[in-house]
């Protein structure tokens, strides 16, 4: 599964804010992952509000 199936599954808003840039969305140690990424299950996933904008 990739990142944009994951968002999409859980929110069709939080992926659209995602898409804007609104959103960075980003592994469970932090690092920033791309819409195109692969997930493996299990894997935790968390948004965060980006706060320049």
């Amino acid at each position: 599964m990739r990142v944009k199936h994951a968002l999409i599954t859980y929110d069709q808003g939080v992926y659209a804010a995602a898409l804007k840039g609104e959103v960075r969305i980003e592994d469970e140690n932090g690092f920033a992952l791309g819409m195109e990424g692969g997930l493996e299950a299990g894997a935790k996933v968390f948004c965060r509000r980006r706060k320049d904008r």
